[in-house]
This record gives structure tokens, C-alpha cells and sequence, in this order.
């Protein structure tokens, strides 16, 4: 590797990896921010804060990287442009493609570095991150006890605390509810202070109770209760100065849900996956219309009767033509077979031979004038069926109509009709949602099977835009390159977004969608490498300047040209007369 390769992979990755840093931090924050609420009071610790971060920021990896490589290079060139750098290269005969190689070698190891990490990676953190994610926004908050209301936040126990100190631990007036025996209010305890903590790493919650009473009622079974003076349940009242009560906080915990579950999304699927439930989904679209049709045939009795038929007659014929095939074919074995028998009997002389040759010829050609006669005597037979029928129908329509003279007969008929024509409507309505819902889970699978490699080649796309751009403004440092990087990355973002939303609508294909942002950002860093190869000024205030001070010199001179000048002899005219 050649000291100019070094300086300008050295110039890069210091960069970059700052940059692909920030990047990934702003977007996670971004992200995280919509599932604030859910965080706040659940009493996580680092170490779920710590997973989620992790797992979340290599989901973002997918989009910060295209970002990182734009920016890192814009600034990469920028800098080698703002100190001369790049002008004493060139001046060495180095030409800007030369200078790029190396750079497009590193990017290209980071494009399928990118694809590994968009197919294998990402899915594999997507399961972890967002099944955390459901666990902790299904955890319970934190214990939270307010003055002068029931908390219910404990399972099986109500309790109500009347005034809280400062410290947090001391209480007053506190009644405690025990709903264990799921037998209503029957057992409550009444304390006039207490004190409140945790013990065993905040697994129990120990209530030390002074001066109060606590109440049991007995419920009696049936028997008993008849048997008893009135009916009355027993009461028991125990008085105590000290008591402690310990209350287990196992429903605070943050209880993990199966990966399986999620496993289904297709955030959670590499491209192999992704193909096969596309195909799968495609397979029931189609059985699912192949259904909706033999479902809405069998509702017609009389107007898709004829067409049932037609499929039952072919089917019909295809097995006769079949059969009459095998015939054939068995007569040939046969006659094949008793040649061979009577050839030993007959001897070998070639009279003997001519002669069974001749008996197969003949017994052929009578199997197959018969075969003939038959098919003829099939289409006369068929022929004759046909008017039958033509002649039943005509009877049966004029029996039909006779059959419906009769209103109430008419009015069952239609009463019928239209119980038929309604079932077929909700069905066609219920099937096609359920279409329409394959096709839109189908459009989603396409567009995330070739994202995975879109956003891996848009690598290639930011760094053809950044290296070239950055050696056309020659400015380095976070100021003008940011604001670029910035506008190119919201052009990407919002084409993303759009083509998305076009192909979730079945309006765009998929794979267009997907490849939209590179087809429309490439023809740009093609436009800046030809820019920048001619060292062009495409950015140069004065190169503006000039170009509209000689489009206002134009413009005065065209004026001036299409103004009225005066002729000579007019002139000479108007100066006599003057004198």
C-alpha cells in the first residue's frame, strides 16, 4: 500500500467512525423518545436500559452507515481540498479517480459488510429488541402508594394510606385489605403508623405495623350457617402494638415473553425467509380465489348448470379417450404376444414367418376398423343425446314457467334468490379484505427483502456523492458539509418514505420502491464526479457573480439594440431646423 492510500484511508475512518457515533445516537434518541411513557416510573436499571440501547442501535446501524459514509467523505475530501492538499496530488500527475480508489475499495468491504448486517444481524437484534421492548411496556409501575387513596397495584391486597412523611418510610393511618382467600373484604387490618421498606434486593415489602387491630371473618359453610344463632359468620379481632406484614413484589419483575412469538414479523426474517412467505401468501391468494369462484358456482342452479355440465362431459371424454388408448395398446401386446407363441410351432422357414406376419397385419387392422366403428357409433350415440336434451329443455321451460304461475311459488323462488345473491356478496366482501390484506402483508415483504440490499448499496451511492463533492467545495470540518450531507439524507429519506407508502398502496412495485432513493441520488454523484474530475467551480460565489454580471451586460446590450435610433438625415434635419 502506497503512502498516498494510507493518508487517505487514515483521513476517513477517523471520521467516520465519529460520525456513523453520532449518527446512531441521534436516531436512536429520536426512536426512543416515542416509548418515553412507557420507560418512566417501571424502575428498569442500567442493564435493560443497556440491552435495549445495544439491540436498538443495530437496528439503526442499517440507516446510520449510508449517513456516516456520506458524511466521513464529504469531510475526508473537503479537507484534503482546504489544504491544498488535493491541488499537490493532482499537481503530481495523480489523477481524482486514482486518489478515489482506495476509498471505493474500503466502501465497497463496508457495502457488503452492510448486507451481511442488514440480512443477518439486524433480524436477529429486531427479535431481541422489540420483544424487550413489549416486556417493559407490560411491566407494572414502580410501587407508587399516594395519601388518601386505595392502592391496587399489589395483587390480592387493596391499601390505603392516610398522610406520608418526608422520609418516605413512615406512614399514618393505614388500613390493609387481604384479598388472598378471594372471599371479599373479610380480612382487613387497621394500624395507626407504620413503617415501609424492601428487603432481599426489593423482592418483599415489609409493612411494620404499631397500634392498630386487625379483623377476620369467618365464613361458614351452609350447614353451619343454618345451625348458628341467626346466621352470623364469626369474627375475629386481634389486637396488636407491633406487627409486621411482608407482601411479595413478584409481579413487579420484568417477566420475558418467548422470542417465538415475535418471530413471525417480517422485521424479524432474513431475504430467504422473506422469498418463502412471499411465496406462501401468494399460494393463498390464489387458493383463495380458485375457492371464492367453485364456492359462487354452486349457488346457480340454473345459470352456471350448463357450464358444470361442460366441465363433467370433458372430463368424461378425456377418461374415454384414455380408456380407448389403453385398448389399443393392449390389443398390440396381444397380438405381439401370440406371434411370438405360434412362431416355435410353425418353424422357422421364411414361408412360416411371412405367414404370421400377415395374420398380425390382419388382425391389426380388424382391431382398429373395429375401434373406428365404435367411435362412430359413440358420435351418432352422443348426436342423438343432444337432441334429447335440446327437446327436454324445451319442455322443462315451458314446465318452469307453469311451475312459477303460482305467486307463492314465485315469491319462494325469489325469497331464495335473494338469500343466495346476499351470502355471495358478504363472502365476496369478507374474501376480498382478506385479499387485500394478503396483498398489503405481501407488498411489505417485498419492499423489506430489497431493502436489505438497497440500503447496502447506498453506500456506494453517498460515497460517490460525498468524495467528488467534497473535492468541488474544498471545505472541511463539521460547518458546510454537514449542512449537505443533511440536505442529501432528507431527499433520501423522504423518496424512502413515498415509495413506500406507494408500494404498501400496491401502486408501485416493490423493488421500486425500494431502489427509488438510489436511482435518483446516483445520477448526482455521477454529475459531481464529472464536475470534479474537470475541476469545475460548481461551487464558487465569484463564478456566479461573473456569470450574471455577463447576463446583465447581455441584456443591456439587447435593450439597446431593439431601442429606436435616430437616422442621419432625420438628424441633419432637426439641426437645421434648431439653427
Amino acid at each position: 500500500m502506497k503512502k498516498l492510500d494510507k493518508l487517505i484511508l487514515k483521513s476517513f475512518f477517523g471520521p467516520f467512525f465519529l460520525t456513523f457515533l453520532v449518527v446512531v445516537f441521534i436516531l436512536l434518541v429520536q426512536y426512543m423518545l416515542k416509548y418515553f411513557d412507557d420507560f418512566v416510573g417501571k424502575d428498569l436499571g442500567f442493564s435493560v436500559f443497556a440491552e435495549l440501547i445495544f439491540y436498538f442501535s443495530i437496528n439503526m446501524s442499517q440507516v446510520a452507515l449510508p449517513l456516516a459514509i456520506l458524511l466521513s467523505s464529504l469531510m475526508t475530501f473537503g479537507n484534503l481540498g482546504e489544504h491544498f492538499e488535493l491541488t499537490a496530488i493532482k499537481s503530481a500527475g495523480i489523477s481524482l479517480v486514482r486518489t478515489l480508489r482506495p476509498l471505493f475499495i474500503a466502501v465497497l468491504f463496508l457495502v457488503v459488510l452492510a448486507f451481511m448486517n442488514n440480512n443477518f444481524i439486524v433480524p436477529e437484534a429486531n427479535i431481541n429488541a422489540y420483544s424487550l421492548l413489549y416486556d417493559i411496556r407490560q411491566k407494572k409501575p414502580s410501587l407508587d402508594i399516594r395519601e388518601g387513596q386505595f392502592y391496587n397495584g399489589i395483587p390480592n391486597y387493596s391499601i390505603k394510606v392516610n398522610q406520608k412523611f418526608p422520609d418516605g418510610v413512615s406512614m399514618k393511618d393505614v388500613i390493609i385489605y387481604d384479598h388472598t382467600r378471594e372471599m371479599g373484604n373479610n380480612s382487613v387490618t387497621v394500624a395507626d403508623s407504620c413503617r415501609m421498606y424492601t428487603i432481599l434486593n426489593d423482592r418483599y415489602l415489609v409493612f411494620e405495623l404499631y397500634d392498630g387491630n386487625s379483623y377476620q371473618e369467618s365464613r361458614q359453610n351452609e350447614f353451619n350457617r343454618t345451625a348458628s344463632f341467626g346466621g352470623v359468620n364469626d369474627l375475629a379481632r386481634n389486637e396488636f402494638s407491633e406487627m409486621k406484614m411482608v407482601l411479595s413484589l413478584a409481579s413487579f419483575d420484568l417477566n420475558r415473553t418467548k422470542q417465538e412469538l415475535f418471530a413471525g414479523n417480517r422485521l424479524m426474517k432474513d431475504m430467504g425467509e422473506l422469498a418463502h412467505d412471499i411465496d406462501s401468501m401468494q399460494g393463498v391468494v390464489s387458493e383463495v380465489r380458485l375457492n371464492l369462484l367453485n364456492n359462487a358456482d354452486g349457488m346457480y342452479d340454473y345459470h352456471l348448470k350448463e357450464r358444470r355440465q361442460w366441465k363433467i362431459d370433458s372430463i368424461r371424454a378425456a377418461t374415454s379417450k384414455e380408456r380407448e388408448s389403453v385398448a389399443i395398446s393392449q390389443g398390440e401386446v396381444k397380438i405381439t404376444v401370440e406371434d411370438s407363441i405360434l412362431s416355435p410351432n410353425t418353424g422357422n422357414t421364411p414361408a412360416a414367418s411371412r405367414i404370421a406376419r400377415e395374420s398380425a397385419v390382419e388382425a391389426l387392422a380388424k382391431t382398429q376398423a373395429k375401434t373406428k366403428e365404435q367411435a362412430k357409433m359413440d358420435s351418432i350415440k352422443a348426436a342423438r343425446e343432444a337432441v334429447i336434451k335440446r327437446k327436454k329443455a324445451a319442455r322443462d321451460t315451458i314446465t318452469f314457467e307453469k311451475y312459477f304461475a303460482d305467486n307463492s311459488r314465485r315469491t319462494r323462488a325469489v325469497n331464495d334468490a335473494l338469500v343466495k345473491a346476499r351470502y355471495i356478496k358478504t363472502n365476496l366482501a369478507n374474501q376480498a379484505t382478506r385479499i387485500e390484506n394478503l396483498n398489503s402483508e405481501i407488498y411489505r415483504h417485498i419492499i423489506e427483502k430489497h431493502k436489505k440490499v438497497a440500503l447496502a448499496f447506498s453506500c456506494l451511492v453517498m460515497f460517490f456523492i460525498g468524495a467528488p463533492l467534497g473535492s468541488i467545495i474544498k471545505k472541511g470540518g463539521f460547518g458546510l458539509p454537514v449542512i449537505l450531507s443533511i440536505g442529501f439524507f432528507i431527499i433520501f429519506y423522504v423518496v424512502s418514505i413515498m415509495s413506500e407508502k406507494y408500494a404498501r398502496e400496491g401502486l408501485l412495485d416493490g423493488a421500486v420502491a425500494a431502489w427509488m432513493p438510489n436511482m435518483i441520488l446516483m445520477p448526482f454523484g455521477i454529475f459531481f464526479l464529472r464536475q470534479a474530475r474537470n475541476d469545475s467551480r460548481l461551487f464558487d460565489a465569484d463564478v456566479y457573480i461573473i456569470f450574471i454580471d455577463r447576463l446583465k451586460k447581455k441584456w443591456a446590450s439587447f435593450v439597446q439594440r431593439k431601442s429606436p435610433v435616430p437616422t442621419t438625415e432625420k438628424a441633419l434635419s432637426d439641426q437645421s431646423e434648431g439653427e
